[in-house]
């Protein structure tokens, strides 16, 4: 796992474009940034190193894929539209 090389890029980046959209500090956490930068090695190493060790020994598969990225993101956002319905009612 690259530690510092999946938070340095991904918190480099959000600090980047904070300089041009300062509001978006307020609106992104950026612990949870963190967390979602090591989310797909804290999925793909447990996997690679246990389920899939005779077949697949790096440990880059599942949470590396586009597709596991559209699939949280789907379900952060579903899950922040039933917050909000909640919240009218």
């Amino acid at each position: 796992m690259l530690l510092f090389g999946h938070l340095g890029v991904t918190l480099g980046i959000f600090l980047f474009i904070c300089m041009f959209i300062p509001p978006l500090i307020t609106i992104i956490e950026p612990k949870y940034l963190a967390l979602g930068a090591l989310l797909p090695d804290l999925v793909d190493k447990p996997l690679g190193m246990i389920i899939f060790a005779s077949t697949i020994s790096t440990g880059r598969m599942i949470g590396h894929t586009l597709l596991l990225s559209f699939v949280v993101f789907y379900l952060i956002i579903h899950r922040l539209v039933l917050i909000r319905k909640k919240r009218r009612y």
